[in-house]
């Protein structure tokens, strides 16, 4: 009789093993598949048709907004600042551009600016209005200067299908309380703006303040 070779148990418990291995890798493989974070998504893009800019002199510290009267009678400015289509985008209170630098002193960014953007074509008539919300007095590491009266800029851009400034007006605002229409624009059903710079319409409901 023929005897058996003495490493055949050997090879046939190397064959389990690696078998089971096998089996191991491949449950590990599809748990992992199962279990991993799904692929991160790409952000919302969002997409705008026109910007409406106000820009007042650097270094003021006064508290200037701009306001939109929408077709329909609703309104965009720093209380109501998403309106529809329409997002006040940024409020620049006149002192949000001070920070303390390492050294302890106060440094400011002079700039301001307060932005609306309208993500939609809707036709209709709009009216863009500058109030003069707060003046305030000076801090001693950092006066306001320049003081009211100055000028300010308003803006209007198209943005699609490419970029074109369809508004520019400036209007001199001289005190606490004041409230003057930069602008009526009216954008078409095809997105084409007619604009009229002699418009004056004050809708904005004036609260008293005073001066800071």
């Amino acid at each position: 009789m023929r005897r058996a070779r003495a490493y055949g148990f050997a090879l046939s418990f190397q064959d389990m093993l690696m078998a089971m291995i096998a089996i191991y890798a491949f449950l590990f493989l599809i748990a992992y598949a199962l279990i991993k974070p799904a692929d991160a998504k790409a952000g919302v893009e969002l997409k705008a048709e026109y910007l409406l800019a106000l820009e007042w002199p650097p270094g003021n510290l006064d508290d200037i907004d701009l306001h939109l009267l929408l077709p329909d009678g609703k309104m965009v400015n720093f209380k109501e600042r998403e309106v529809e289509h329409a997002m006040l985008d940024h409020d620049d209170v006149g002192t949000n551009g001070v920070y303390r630098a390492a050294d302890g002193a106060l440094t400011r960014i002079r700039a301001h600016i307060e932005m609306i953007t309208l993500r939609a074509v809707v036709p209709g008539t709009y009216v863009a209005n500058v109030h003069v919300y707060q003046v305030r007095g000076d801090a001693p590491q950092a006066p306001s200067d320049p003081k009211l009266p100055f000028p300010v800029t308003v803006t209007l851009t198209k943005l699609n299908p490419r970029v074109e400034e369809v508004a520019r007006t400036e209007v001199v605002m001289s005190r606490l309380g004041e409230q003057r229409t930069a602008f009526q624009f009216v954008i078409g059903e095809l997105g084409d703006v007619s604009v009229d710079s002699q418009a004056d319409v004050p809708f904005i409901p004036v609260e008293p303040k005073v001066e800071g």
